[in-house]
Order: C-alpha cells, then structure tokens, then sequence
C-alpha cells in the first residue's frame, strides 16, 4: 500500500529540527560499539546502512574501521547533505524504500 503525500513522514523537517538529539542518545552510543565490535571481529568489508539518517553509525565505523566500504541510504536529502559532510568517502543514495518506484 502506498501512502499518499500527507501520509509519509517529512524526514528532511525531522532532521533539520531534530538532529542533534541523536548524537546524545546513549542507546544510539551502545548500539553503534556492538556494531563496530561484530564488523571488527568478523571482518566486514562493506556496510549497508538502510535509514542512515545524519550518518552517525557511518561516521563511528569510518573511525573504528576505516578499511570498511560505506553505503548508506535514507529518504531525507538534507540527512544526506549532513553524512556527506561526516563521511565523505561514503557512497550514499537518498530514497525512501518504503515507496514503490
């Protein structure tokens, strides 16, 4: 089912007036360590971050794993604008999967 235009949710408006709230989440912090650990120990050479939002875990994986490969995708295109500016070795697409093409 598609959703009709004042159904989707505005992902450029949320990361514009929201955006800093995620880089203080201690949920996010810990979700992005555990992250870094598997990729480290199991030897991940590409990363696929579907909903990548500001580009937070692509940034922490550039960092703690530089050797990994980064993809990242989102619906917003200023979220984008933002991990392209953190990351810039990142390939990124903005899309919403959620929608037919």
């Amino acid at each position: 089912m598609t959703k009709s235009d004042s159904e989707r949710d505005n992902w450029d408006v949320h990361w514009q007036q929201q955006h800093w709230i995620a880089s203080i989440n201690p949920a996010q912090n810990m979700r992005h360590e555990a992250i870094s650990r598997i990729i480290k120990n199991i030897g991940t050479v590409t990363l696929l971050d579907v909903g990548c939002g500001q580009g937070d875990l692509l940034f922490d994986i550039s960092i703690s794993n530089p050797s990994v490969r980064l993809y990242g995708c989102d619906p917003s295109a200023f979220a984008i604008d933002v991990v392209k500016q953190k990351v810039p070795a990142a390939h990124l697409f903005c899309a919403d999967l959620t929608q037919a093409s």
